[in-house]
């Protein structure tokens, strides 16, 4: 199962992440069919995601039990899973830069510039955006957790009906 599951995050569905963003870049430098499905999967996985971090299930160990079939397994690859952790910033930026590119080459060249800047740019919002704002919010929530309130971590709190803030 360690193919599988790696700090928390179940690869296989990284993977979906990563095909679903395939799909929606086919979709806007082809046109191509059924790939306008890729949004769909984006709205699915979210909606899936979303609902199970409400429900606590992440710390249920082998949340799908014993799923070791092949598309499941392709799907926990590392350089997929990778593609889908980082699917959120490829999903914002790919669109403008298929437009900014289109601007100046034309055909597939553009697409392969597009891509390629599309995947640059979403490794450095993972990176130096993404994955540090993350892991803030952890450290906020979990001191929050502590005993130690937002208000006593200097947050600016308005007093009610005074509309002055207090540090």
């Amino acid at each position: 199962m360690q193919l599988l599951q790696r700090g928390g995050r179940l690869l296989p569905l990284d993977g979906l992440g990563a095909l679903a963003f395939g799909a929606v870049f086919v979709q806007h430098a082809f046109g191509g069919p059924f790939t306008w499905s890729g949004v769909d999967l984006f709205f699915v996985l979210s909606g899936y995601l979303i609902t199970r971090i409400l429900l606590g299930s992440m710390h249920q160990p082998n949340y799908f039990g014993n799923l070791q079939t092949r598309p499941v397994r392709l799907l926990a690859l590392p350089p997929v899973a990778y593609v889908g952790q980082i699917s959120y910033g490829l999903y914002l930026v790919h669109v403008p830069m298929l437009l900014l590119v289109g601007e100046v080459l034309h055909g597939v060249a553009s697409v392969v510039v597009a891509a390629a800047a599309t995947l640059l740019l979403a490794v450095l919002s993972w990176h130096l955006l993404e994955r540090p704002v993350m892991r803030w919010g952890q450290q906020r929530t979990s001191s929050s957790r502590s005993g130690i309130s937002y208000t006593e971590s200097h947050v600016p709190v308005e007093i009610a009906g005074a509309g002055a803030t207090q540090d």
